[in-house]
């Protein structure tokens, strides 16, 4: 609840007015996200000149308190994964030009 009333543009929320936040449309911000309507996964790449806040702008990554809900969940799938993938997988060593072990 407001504390105090907040003047938005020509609107005044009054004092005690629960409000809210739509990541919905927080992240169709022109301003942000530009064409967001068009898929680009660059936009949240932190070394692309042209995003102007990187991977923490998109709400579903944030960080701190707000860090995604779902990160322990991947975090057990990736190890689960990495385990299956190398009980079941023979890994062999790459061979150099002399057909011996490129990597002792």
């Amino acid at each position: 609840e407001l504390a105090v009333p907040v003047q938005v543009r020509s609107f005044t929320l009054p004092r005690g007015r629960s409000v809210g936040i739509s990541s919905q449309l927080s992240m169709r911000n022109e301003s942000i996200f530009p064409n967001p309507d068009v898929f680009d996964p660059h936009r949240f790449d932190m070394h692309n000149p042209n995003a102007k806040k990187g991977i923490l702008a998109w709400k579903g990554f944030g960080s701190g308190v707000h860090l995604c809900a779902g990160i322990n969940l991947a975090k057990v799938e990736i190890r689960l994964s990495i385990r299956h993938l190398v009980k079941r997988v023979k890994f062999t060593g790459l061979k150099n030009s002399k057909g011996k072990n490129a990597i002792p």
